[in-house]
C-alpha cells in the first residue's frame, strides 16, 4: 500500500523477473495486475535486461494463466502471444 496524500490509500503489487542463472532481477511497483501492465512489465524488464531469455516460465499471476494449476503451467493467450513476439522461444 502506498499512501499518497491526496488519492489516500493505493494497492499496489511487486512485478518481479529473475534471470535463473545469473539471479539479476528487476523489479516494478505497479497499481493494478491487468494483461496489459503485465505485458509491459515484461518488456520493460527484457529492456532492461538488454535481450529475451530463450526461456520465460510464469507462475501463477491470474493475470497470466487461464486458470490457477498446479501441475501444469500454461500462459494467457495474449500473454504466451507477446511473449513469442519478443523471440522467447519457450512461454511455460
Amino acid at each position: 500500500m502506498i499512501d499518497d496524500p491526496e488519492l489516500g490509500r493505493i494497492a499496489t503489487w511487486v512485478f518481479v523477473m529473475t534471470l535463473a542463472w545469473s539471479r539479476h532481477t528487476y523489479a516494478e511497483l505497479v497499481v493494478d495486475q491487468t494483461v496489459p501492465t503485465w505485458l509491459a512489465c515484461h518488456r520493460r524488464a527484457f529492456e532492461f535486461f538488454g535481450g529475451v531469455p530463450a526461456r520465460v516460465v510464469i507462475d501463477n499471476a491470474k493475470c497470466a494463466t487461464p486458470a490457477p494449476r498446479r501441475l501444469t503451467r500454461r500462459c494467457s493467450a495474449p500473454t504466451a502471444s507477446s511473449l513469442r513476439a519478443t523471440g522467447s522461444g519457450s512461454t511455460r
